[in-house]
């Protein structure tokens, strides 16, 4: 191969190399995002507002045992137990069944409970 086809091929290689490194990020990026934003939106919404979307519609309140807004710490642990939860097949999820205080298990480390206000709208 003479000089120029292999200052060529090395530049061709180098970009390749770059678009790569680039590719890789990117991916590493895209997939994180959803993590990021699902994680963001059930903190903020449960400390902030305590309930998301779904649970304005369902007229659900998630509050401490005392009855006032989650910390961002305890939306934080609520929503560990959520994943923790799905990852042992949804038990954690139906253990609300068999509890005497019908509270999930993600409900118990985060000292949370969830309400339910019949008249949800006029509040």
């Amino acid at each position: 191969m003479t000089l120029p086809a292999q200052i060529f091929c090395q530049k061709v290689f180098a970009d390749f190399y770059r678009l790569l490194n680039l590719s890789l990020f990117s991916l590493a990026v895209f997939a994180a995002m959803p993590i990021f934003l699902l994680t963001n939106y059930f903190m903020i919404f449960h400390a902030c507002g305590d309930q998301t979307v779904g649970k304005m519609l369902m007229g659900l309140w998630v509050v401490d045992r005392s009855g006032g807004n989650l910390s961002l710490g305890a939306s934080f642990l609520r929503l560990t137990g959520y994943v923790l939860s799905a990852l042992r097949l949804g038990a954690g999820f139906l253990w609300a069944v068999l509890d005497k205080d019908q509270e999930a298990r993600h409900d118990k480390p985060a000292f949370s409970q969830v309400i339910y206000e019949r008249n949800f709208l006029t509040r």
